[in-house]
């Protein structure tokens, strides 16, 4: 679960569909999956087609391997002692609601210094998660180059909608894997060119 208010305020919708679900009869699980938004349904405010997003087949699935509906049967029935049993779910699905386009952007920049270092810039914001250390790493890994050579710098920030702290590695892990991609297919092909500084 993530972000600003977004535990609170999914409990509160939680429980009060399955207050919602016991007050019509119905199987809390049943009520969830019926109202989940089908495949190819349209934002009538932005126009944007939702096509797929898994909460629905997670929901299924996850029914199918704890065995949702012999466990409601079975503890439905009255139970009396100290210890009683019972069966609950709960669901959660993040879609951007970003401003003009809802869509999460990023983007990132990276250059080789004379000295042999490399900066990396991203607009991501270190708050204390570890997304300076995660790029870092991952920029590395796919140019080859040591991780101790990488200098993030925060002063030139390319753009990055928004802050977004619960997805920040989620979402923009992609970004420097892509850039160094590139990064490394020019230096192939402009290597023979470059002027050598010794």
């Amino acid at each position: 679960m993530r972000a600003y208010g977004i535990p609170q305020s999914v409990w509160f919708t939680e429980c009060q569909t399955d207050d919602i679900a016991k007050k019509l009869g119905i199987d809390p699980l049943e009520l969830r999956l019926k109202n989940c938004i089908p495949a190819g349904f349209k934002d009538p405010h932005n126009g944007i087609t939702f096509h797929s997003y898994g909460l629905k087949q997670a929901m299924e699935k996850g029914a199918e391997l704890i065995h949702w509906k012999e466990k409601r049967a079975e503890y439905d029935k009255p139970q009396s002692g100290e210890k009683r049993r019972g069966i609950g779910m709960a669901i959660f699905c993040y879609k951007t609601g970003v401003y003009p386009i809802s869509l999460e952007t990023a983007s990132a920049r990276m250059v080789l210094n004379q000295d042999g270092s490399a900066q990396l810039f991203m607009g991501a914001t270190e708050i204390g998660q570890g997304a300076d250390t995660v790029f870092a790493q991952m920029a590395a890994e796919s140019s080859g180059l040591r991780f101790e050579i990488f200098i993030l710098n925060p002063h030139r920030i390319p753009i990055q909608h928004p802050l977004t702290p619960g997805l920040m590695l989620l979402a923009r892990p992609m970004f420097p894997v892509r850039l160094v991609r590139r990064w490394r297919k020019s230096l192939r092909e402009n290597s023979s060119t470059m002027p050598c500084i010794w």
